[in-house]
Protein backbone atom coordinates (compact mmCIF):
# COMPACT_ATOMS: atom_id res chain seq x y z
CA UNK A 1 0.00 0.00 0.00
CA UNK A 2 3.16 2.40 0.99
CA UNK A 3 4.21 1.66 -2.49
CA UNK A 4 0.99 2.14 -4.46
CA UNK A 5 0.70 5.38 -2.60
CA UNK A 6 3.94 6.43 -3.48
CA UNK A 7 3.65 5.79 -6.75
CA UNK A 8 0.18 7.53 -7.48
CA UNK A 9 1.49 11.25 -5.85
CA UNK A 10 4.47 10.84 -8.61
CA UNK A 11 2.22 9.94 -11.40
CA UNK A 12 0.36 12.95 -10.01
CA UNK A 13 3.12 15.50 -9.46
CA UNK A 14 4.17 14.09 -12.86
CA UNK A 15 0.88 15.26 -14.69
CA UNK A 16 0.73 18.49 -12.73
CA UNK A 17 4.25 19.40 -14.55
CA UNK A 18 3.31 18.28 -17.43
CA UNK A 19 -0.17 20.41 -17.39
CA UNK A 20 1.53 23.94 -16.61
CA UNK A 21 4.15 23.00 -19.57
CA UNK A 22 1.05 22.47 -21.67
CA UNK A 23 -0.39 25.96 -20.43
CA UNK A 24 3.02 27.95 -21.00
CA UNK A 25 3.16 26.54 -24.18
CA UNK A 26 -0.30 27.43 -25.44
CA UNK A 27 0.32 30.61 -24.08
CA UNK A 28 3.74 31.26 -26.11
CA UNK A 29 2.22 30.47 -28.98
CA UNK A 30 -0.45 32.85 -29.31
CA UNK A 31 -3.61 30.00 -28.64
CA UNK A 32 -4.88 31.67 -25.40
CA UNK A 33 -5.51 34.89 -27.37
CA UNK A 34 -6.56 33.23 -30.25
CA UNK A 35 -9.39 31.45 -27.81
CA UNK A 36 -10.52 35.18 -26.66
CA UNK A 37 -10.75 36.62 -29.67
CA UNK A 38 -12.99 33.29 -30.87
CA UNK A 39 -15.24 34.48 -28.30
CA UNK A 40 -14.87 38.09 -28.70
CA UNK A 41 -15.61 37.21 -32.41
CA UNK A 42 -19.26 35.52 -31.89
CA UNK A 43 -19.93 38.29 -28.96
CA UNK A 44 -19.96 35.73 -26.21
CA UNK A 45 -19.88 35.90 -22.83
CA UNK A 46 -18.33 33.22 -20.07
CA UNK A 47 -19.90 32.57 -16.50
CA UNK A 48 -17.39 31.05 -13.90
CA UNK A 49 -18.56 29.36 -10.64
CA UNK A 50 -16.95 28.88 -7.74
CA UNK A 51 -18.07 27.72 -4.21
CA UNK A 52 -15.80 28.40 -1.35
CA UNK A 53 -13.37 31.00 -0.53
CA UNK A 54 -11.03 30.44 2.42
CA UNK A 55 -7.98 31.48 4.29
CA UNK A 56 -5.09 29.24 4.39
CA UNK A 57 -5.51 28.07 8.13
CA UNK A 58 -9.18 27.45 7.03
CA UNK A 59 -7.54 26.02 3.87
CA UNK A 60 -6.26 23.34 6.28
CA UNK A 61 -8.92 22.27 7.85
CA UNK A 62 -12.20 21.92 5.77
CA UNK A 63 -13.56 18.81 4.72
CA UNK A 64 -14.59 20.32 1.49
CA UNK A 65 -13.05 18.78 -1.42
CA UNK A 66 -9.97 20.41 -2.67
CA UNK A 67 -12.15 20.44 -6.00
CA UNK A 68 -14.19 23.36 -4.10
CA UNK A 69 -12.24 25.34 -2.58
CA UNK A 70 -10.09 28.47 -3.28
CA UNK A 71 -7.69 30.52 -1.72
CA UNK A 72 -8.43 33.93 -0.32
CA UNK A 73 -5.04 34.96 -1.42
CA UNK A 74 -5.74 33.47 -4.87
CA UNK A 75 -9.51 34.94 -5.68
CA UNK A 76 -8.08 38.33 -4.42
CA UNK A 77 -5.48 38.21 -7.22
CA UNK A 78 -8.46 36.76 -9.88
CA UNK A 79 -10.71 39.68 -8.89
CA UNK A 80 -8.11 42.36 -9.58
CA UNK A 81 -7.19 40.88 -12.89
CA UNK A 82 -10.86 40.53 -13.88
CA UNK A 83 -11.34 44.29 -13.03
CA UNK A 84 -8.46 45.15 -14.53
CA UNK A 85 -8.68 43.22 -18.11
CA UNK A 86 -12.49 41.69 -18.03
CA UNK A 87 -16.08 43.18 -17.69
CA UNK A 88 -17.71 41.73 -15.10
CA UNK A 89 -21.46 41.77 -15.15
CA UNK A 90 -24.86 40.93 -12.97
CA UNK A 91 -27.02 38.42 -13.74
CA UNK A 92 -30.43 40.74 -13.74
CA UNK A 93 -28.42 42.65 -16.76
CA UNK A 94 -26.62 40.18 -19.17
CA UNK A 95 -23.89 41.70 -21.33
CA UNK A 96 -22.04 40.15 -24.06
CA UNK A 97 -18.30 40.91 -25.39
CA UNK A 98 -17.75 43.37 -28.46
CA UNK A 99 -15.81 42.76 -31.02
CA UNK A 100 -13.88 45.80 -30.95
CA UNK A 101 -12.93 45.63 -27.23
CA UNK A 102 -10.17 43.50 -26.14
CA UNK A 103 -12.01 43.20 -22.75
CA UNK A 104 -14.52 39.40 -22.80
CA UNK A 105 -17.59 39.40 -20.64
CA UNK A 106 -17.78 37.36 -17.17
CA UNK A 107 -20.12 36.58 -15.03
CA UNK A 108 -19.36 35.40 -11.23
CA UNK A 109 -21.52 33.09 -9.44
CA UNK A 110 -20.77 31.03 -6.54
CA UNK A 111 -22.55 27.56 -5.02
CA UNK A 112 -24.18 26.54 -2.18
CA UNK A 113 -23.92 29.93 0.42
CA UNK A 114 -20.62 28.91 2.27
CA UNK A 115 -20.12 31.46 5.15
CA UNK A 116 -17.09 32.56 3.40
CA UNK A 117 -18.99 33.88 0.55
CA UNK A 118 -20.03 36.44 2.93
CA UNK A 119 -16.43 36.30 5.51
CA UNK A 120 -14.54 36.82 2.50
CA UNK A 121 -15.38 36.61 -0.70
CA UNK A 122 -17.66 39.18 -0.65
CA UNK A 123 -15.00 42.30 1.26
CA UNK A 124 -13.09 41.44 -1.71
CA UNK A 125 -15.78 42.00 -4.59
CA UNK A 126 -17.21 45.27 -2.24
CA UNK A 127 -13.48 46.77 -3.13
CA UNK A 128 -13.62 46.12 -6.99
CA UNK A 129 -17.30 46.93 -7.47
CA UNK A 130 -17.68 43.76 -8.50
CA UNK A 131 -21.02 42.21 -8.97
CA UNK A 132 -21.44 38.08 -8.24
CA UNK A 133 -24.76 35.86 -7.60
CA UNK A 134 -24.87 33.61 -4.77
CA UNK A 135 -26.99 30.33 -4.91
CA UNK A 136 -28.98 29.36 -2.28
CA UNK A 137 -30.32 26.33 -0.19
CA UNK A 138 -32.90 27.56 1.52
CA UNK A 139 -33.23 24.34 4.26
CA UNK A 140 -29.53 24.35 4.26
CA UNK A 141 -28.92 27.74 5.60
CA UNK A 142 -27.30 28.23 8.55
CA UNK A 143 -26.09 24.88 9.43
CA UNK A 144 -22.50 23.16 10.06
CA UNK A 145 -21.73 20.60 7.92
CA UNK A 146 -25.01 20.74 5.79
CA UNK A 147 -24.01 18.61 2.92
CA UNK A 148 -22.63 14.60 2.01
CA UNK A 149 -19.67 15.27 0.71
CA UNK A 150 -18.10 17.18 3.92
CA UNK A 151 -19.76 14.14 5.89
CA UNK A 152 -18.02 11.55 3.72
CA UNK A 153 -14.68 13.03 4.04
CA UNK A 154 -14.89 13.55 7.53
CA UNK A 155 -16.35 9.70 8.27
CA UNK A 156 -12.93 9.05 5.22
CA UNK A 157 -10.68 11.25 7.44
CA UNK A 158 -11.57 9.37 10.52
CA UNK A 159 -11.04 6.09 8.99
CA UNK A 160 -7.71 7.00 8.07
CA UNK A 161 -6.74 8.29 11.25
CA UNK A 162 -8.43 4.86 12.99
CA UNK A 163 -6.13 3.31 9.94
CA UNK A 164 -9.67 1.22 8.78
CA UNK A 165 -9.33 2.74 5.70
CA UNK A 166 -10.18 -0.27 3.99
CA UNK A 167 -13.07 -1.05 5.67
CA UNK A 168 -14.45 2.33 4.75
CA UNK A 169 -13.99 1.96 0.85
CA UNK A 170 -15.35 -1.52 1.45
CA UNK A 171 -18.48 -0.49 2.75
CA UNK A 172 -18.90 1.76 -0.45
CA UNK A 173 -18.77 -0.99 -2.74
CA UNK A 174 -21.16 -3.03 -0.42
CA UNK A 175 -23.61 0.06 -0.98
CA UNK A 176 -23.42 0.36 -4.70
CA UNK A 177 -20.99 -2.24 -5.78
CA UNK A 178 -18.20 -0.05 -7.51
CA UNK A 179 -15.20 -2.20 -8.43
CA UNK A 180 -12.86 0.40 -9.89
CA UNK A 181 -12.58 2.61 -6.25
CA UNK A 182 -9.06 1.94 -5.15
CA UNK A 183 -7.75 1.63 -1.45
CA UNK A 184 -6.10 4.86 -2.21
CA UNK A 185 -8.62 6.64 -3.27
CA UNK A 186 -8.80 10.76 -3.31
CA UNK A 187 -11.09 13.09 -1.71
CA UNK A 188 -12.45 14.45 -4.64
CA UNK A 189 -12.64 10.68 -6.77
CA UNK A 190 -15.04 9.58 -3.69
CA UNK A 191 -17.22 12.30 -3.82
CA UNK A 192 -17.51 11.59 -7.76
CA UNK A 193 -18.31 8.10 -7.01
CA UNK A 194 -21.18 8.86 -4.04
CA UNK A 195 -22.55 11.59 -6.81
CA UNK A 196 -23.53 8.06 -9.07
CA UNK A 197 -25.53 6.92 -5.83
CA UNK A 198 -28.89 7.14 -5.94
CA UNK A 199 -30.52 8.85 -2.71
CA UNK A 200 -31.37 5.55 -1.77
CA UNK A 201 -27.78 3.53 -1.70
CA UNK A 202 -26.73 7.25 -0.45
CA UNK A 203 -28.60 7.14 2.71
CA UNK A 204 -28.02 3.62 3.14
CA UNK A 205 -23.95 4.15 2.72
CA UNK A 206 -24.51 7.07 5.31
CA UNK A 207 -26.33 4.74 7.76
CA UNK A 208 -23.63 2.13 7.54
CA UNK A 209 -20.65 4.67 8.49
CA UNK A 210 -22.32 5.99 11.18
CA UNK A 211 -22.96 2.60 12.95
CA UNK A 212 -19.09 2.21 12.44
CA UNK A 213 -17.97 5.52 14.04
CA UNK A 214 -15.52 6.68 11.74
CA UNK A 215 -16.15 10.16 12.74
CA UNK A 216 -16.56 10.12 16.90
CA UNK A 217 -12.65 10.56 16.77
CA UNK A 218 -12.86 13.68 14.45
CA UNK A 219 -12.62 17.13 15.26
CA UNK A 220 -14.25 18.43 12.32
CA UNK A 221 -13.92 22.18 11.12
CA UNK A 222 -17.99 22.60 12.27
CA UNK A 223 -17.32 26.81 12.25
CA UNK A 224 -15.10 26.72 8.34
CA UNK A 225 -17.85 24.10 7.19
CA UNK A 226 -21.20 25.88 7.94
CA UNK A 227 -23.22 27.95 5.49
CA UNK A 228 -24.48 31.37 5.89
CA UNK A 229 -27.63 32.57 7.87
CA UNK A 230 -30.63 34.14 6.38
CA UNK A 231 -29.51 37.77 7.94
CA UNK A 232 -25.68 37.26 6.07
CA UNK A 233 -27.78 36.67 2.99
CA UNK A 234 -30.47 39.48 3.49
CA UNK A 235 -27.17 41.90 4.26
CA UNK A 236 -25.32 40.61 1.12
CA UNK A 237 -28.58 41.05 -1.37
CA UNK A 238 -28.56 45.23 0.30
CA UNK A 239 -24.95 45.13 -0.75
CA UNK A 240 -25.47 44.40 -4.19
CA UNK A 241 -24.96 40.76 -4.67
CA UNK A 242 -27.77 38.48 -6.48
CA UNK A 243 -29.40 35.72 -4.94
CA UNK A 244 -30.64 32.46 -6.88
CA UNK A 245 -31.94 29.06 -6.04
CA UNK A 246 -30.27 26.06 -5.96
CA UNK A 247 -33.39 24.05 -4.56
CA UNK A 248 -34.09 22.81 -1.27
CA UNK A 249 -32.33 20.26 -0.31
CA UNK A 250 -29.85 20.39 -2.66
CA UNK A 251 -30.77 17.15 -4.23
CA UNK A 252 -29.56 16.21 -7.78
CA UNK A 253 -32.42 16.60 -9.96
CA UNK A 254 -31.95 13.56 -12.21
CA UNK A 255 -31.99 11.22 -9.29
CA UNK A 256 -35.15 12.16 -7.63
CA UNK A 257 -38.89 11.91 -9.33
CA UNK A 258 -39.81 14.99 -11.36
CA UNK A 259 -42.79 15.42 -8.82
CA UNK A 260 -39.89 15.89 -5.98
CA UNK A 261 -37.81 17.96 -8.49
CA UNK A 262 -40.78 20.49 -9.23
CA UNK A 263 -41.69 20.87 -5.36
CA UNK A 264 -37.94 21.70 -4.89
CA UNK A 265 -38.31 24.25 -7.74
CA UNK A 266 -41.15 26.18 -6.44
CA UNK A 267 -40.45 26.03 -2.67
CA UNK A 268 -37.19 27.05 -2.73
CA UNK A 269 -37.89 30.15 -5.10
CA UNK A 270 -41.18 31.30 -2.93
CA UNK A 271 -38.65 30.74 0.40
CA UNK A 272 -36.08 33.18 -1.43
CA UNK A 273 -38.65 35.80 -2.37
CA UNK A 274 -40.22 35.75 1.11
CA UNK A 275 -36.58 35.63 3.30
CA UNK A 276 -35.24 38.11 0.76
CA UNK A 277 -37.74 40.48 -0.45
CA UNK A 278 -36.74 40.63 -3.80
CA UNK A 279 -37.35 38.15 -7.12
CA UNK A 280 -35.59 35.35 -7.44
CA UNK A 281 -35.45 35.33 -11.01
CA UNK A 282 -31.96 32.56 -11.30
CA UNK A 283 -31.55 28.95 -10.80
CA UNK A 284 -28.69 26.11 -10.52
CA UNK A 285 -28.74 23.32 -11.22
CA UNK A 286 -27.49 20.85 -8.42
CA UNK A 287 -23.84 19.06 -9.93
CA UNK A 288 -25.06 20.87 -13.01
CA UNK A 289 -27.32 18.03 -13.69
CA UNK A 290 -30.21 18.29 -15.93
CA UNK A 291 -32.99 16.73 -18.32
CA UNK A 292 -35.50 17.69 -20.82
CA UNK A 293 -38.04 17.44 -18.36
CA UNK A 294 -36.27 19.24 -15.68
CA UNK A 295 -35.30 22.35 -18.06
CA UNK A 296 -39.16 22.23 -18.84
CA UNK A 297 -40.23 22.23 -14.90
CA UNK A 298 -37.34 24.88 -13.98
CA UNK A 299 -38.78 27.51 -16.83
CA UNK A 300 -42.45 26.78 -15.83
CA UNK A 301 -41.36 27.55 -12.26
CA UNK A 302 -40.91 30.96 -12.50
CA UNK A 303 -37.43 31.81 -13.06
CA UNK A 304 -35.85 33.40 -16.18
CA UNK A 305 -32.52 31.74 -16.35
CA UNK A 306 -31.25 28.26 -15.20
CA UNK A 307 -27.07 27.32 -14.95
CA UNK A 308 -25.93 23.93 -16.15
CA UNK A 309 -22.32 21.75 -15.70
CA UNK A 310 -21.25 21.90 -19.38
CA UNK A 311 -18.83 23.59 -21.35
CA UNK A 312 -19.33 26.15 -23.44
CA UNK A 313 -19.53 30.06 -24.04
CA UNK A 314 -23.34 32.12 -23.41
CA UNK A 315 -23.91 33.50 -26.59
CA UNK A 316 -27.38 34.30 -28.52
CA UNK A 317 -27.71 31.04 -29.28
CA UNK A 318 -27.34 29.78 -25.85
CA UNK A 319 -30.64 28.53 -24.33
CA UNK A 320 -31.56 30.68 -20.83
CA UNK A 321 -32.58 27.30 -18.82
CA UNK A 322 -29.46 25.65 -20.16
CA UNK A 323 -26.40 28.09 -19.52
CA UNK A 324 -22.93 26.41 -19.32
CA UNK A 325 -20.95 27.59 -16.39
CA UNK A 326 -16.81 26.93 -15.90
CA UNK A 327 -16.22 25.87 -12.49
CA UNK A 328 -13.13 26.98 -11.14
CA UNK A 329 -10.86 26.00 -7.80
CA UNK A 330 -7.35 26.55 -6.40
CA UNK A 331 -5.42 24.26 -8.30
CA UNK A 332 -7.07 25.49 -11.79
CA UNK A 333 -5.76 28.92 -12.11
CA UNK A 334 -2.43 29.10 -10.14
CA UNK A 335 1.19 28.15 -11.70
CA UNK A 336 3.99 26.10 -9.51
CA UNK A 337 4.31 28.41 -7.29
CA UNK A 338 0.63 28.39 -5.78
CA UNK A 339 0.29 31.70 -7.12
CA UNK A 340 -2.36 33.11 -9.64
CA UNK A 341 -1.61 32.62 -13.07
CA UNK A 342 -3.04 34.55 -15.88
CA UNK A 343 -2.22 31.86 -18.51
CA UNK A 344 -3.48 29.24 -15.91
CA UNK A 345 -7.12 31.39 -16.06
CA UNK A 346 -7.05 32.31 -19.80
CA UNK A 347 -6.47 28.21 -20.60
CA UNK A 348 -9.56 26.76 -18.36
CA UNK A 349 -11.91 29.28 -19.05
CA UNK A 350 -11.10 30.55 -22.62
CA UNK A 351 -9.15 27.91 -24.47
CA UNK A 352 -10.48 24.99 -22.64
CA UNK A 353 -13.90 25.77 -22.67
CA UNK A 354 -14.28 26.22 -26.41
CA UNK A 355 -12.03 22.93 -26.93
CA UNK A 356 -14.37 21.10 -24.57
CA UNK A 357 -17.25 22.68 -26.03
CA UNK A 358 -16.60 21.48 -29.91
CA UNK A 359 -15.44 18.12 -28.83
CA UNK A 360 -19.12 18.27 -27.08
CA UNK A 361 -20.31 19.56 -30.50
CA UNK A 362 -22.34 22.51 -28.16
CA UNK A 363 -23.98 25.33 -29.66
CA UNK A 364 -21.42 28.64 -29.40
CA UNK A 365 -18.13 30.18 -30.34
CA UNK A 366 -15.41 27.04 -31.52
CA UNK A 367 -11.80 27.18 -32.75
CA UNK A 368 -11.54 27.12 -36.25
CA UNK A 369 -8.92 24.43 -37.60
CA UNK A 370 -6.35 26.68 -38.07
CA UNK A 371 -7.05 28.57 -34.65
CA UNK A 372 -5.98 25.27 -32.66
CA UNK A 373 -2.17 25.16 -34.43
CA UNK A 374 -1.04 23.45 -30.66
CA UNK A 375 -2.50 20.32 -30.96
CA UNK A 376 -3.94 17.80 -29.00
CA UNK A 377 -3.65 18.48 -25.31
CA UNK A 378 -1.77 15.73 -22.97
CA UNK A 379 -4.38 13.37 -20.00
CA UNK A 380 -2.84 15.83 -17.58
CA UNK A 381 -4.23 19.20 -19.15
Amino acid sequence: MILSTTARRLVSRLRSLLRHLWVYALHMSGALARAKNRIRADEGAVVLTLHRVLPDRERKTTLSPPGMVMSEQTFASMVRYLAAEHRVFPLDAPRKSVRTDQRIAIALTFDDGWVDNARYAQPILVRHAMPAAIFLCPEKMGKSLPFWPEKLLASFRGAIRLRREREFLDVIRECAPLSEIKVTAQPDELVEVVKQFSVRQRNLLFERLEQLGFRKKLDNAAGTDSTMSWEDARRLSESGLLLGSHTLHHEILTQIPLEETSEELIESRRRLNLEIGQRCFAFAYPNGDWSPEIRELTASAGYAMAFAKQPGVWTAQTDLFTVPRIGLWEGAITNLRGQFSKPHFEYVVFWKTLRDAQKASLPGPVFKKNELKAGRSPRAA
